[in-house]
């Protein structure tokens, strides 16, 4: 009893000791496949910031909606929503198809409230129609702009 206790210990230690130094397969990282830009990099409050946003993938239809967007400003503690969606008001667009290399350009007024700060804004929905899968926050997100 006591010779089948130790193998079993050594088999254990055995085995988390191959899962702590082997390597655990990964899912392949797929390359980008939306471009998300605003068209200045700074803004003053009140402005309306023009967003483009670029099907990069080579064969696969994006589905998109500008609703819900989000704008986000930076704070210490990380990014928070300044500008959430609102039930006051209702998109009229809908899920829309941007085919590969295809654009789509949107144009948001920024509040006359703004403090300065680094924004951006994050898309709440973006799947690839060929996967039916949403992509990861990192692609719903544009570049960071200043208001000043």
């Amino acid at each position: 009893m006591e010779e089948i206790m130790r193998t079993s210990a050594l088999t254990i230690g055995s085995i988390f000791l191959l899962g702590a130094c082997g390597s655990m397969p990964t899912a392949p990282i797929a390359a980008p496949v939306v471009k998300i830009v605003t068209d200045r990099s700074a803004y003053a409050p009140g402005d309306s910031a023009l967003v483009r946003l670029t099907n990069i993938s080579p064969d696969s239809a994006l589905y998109y909606s500008p609703c819900p967007k989000y704008l986000e400003r930076r704070q210490i503690i990380g990014w928070t929503i300044v500008d959430p969606p609102s039930g006051r008001s209702v998109c009229a667009l809908g899920m829309q198809v941007l085919q590969p290399g295809s654009t789509v350009t949107f144009s948001f007024p920024l509040a006359a409230t703004l403090l300065r700060g680094s924004y951006r804004y994050r898309f709440g929905f973006l799947e690839m129609q060929s996967t039916s899968v949403d992509l990861p926050e990192a692609e719903r997100l544009s570049n960071i702009f200043q208001v000043q």
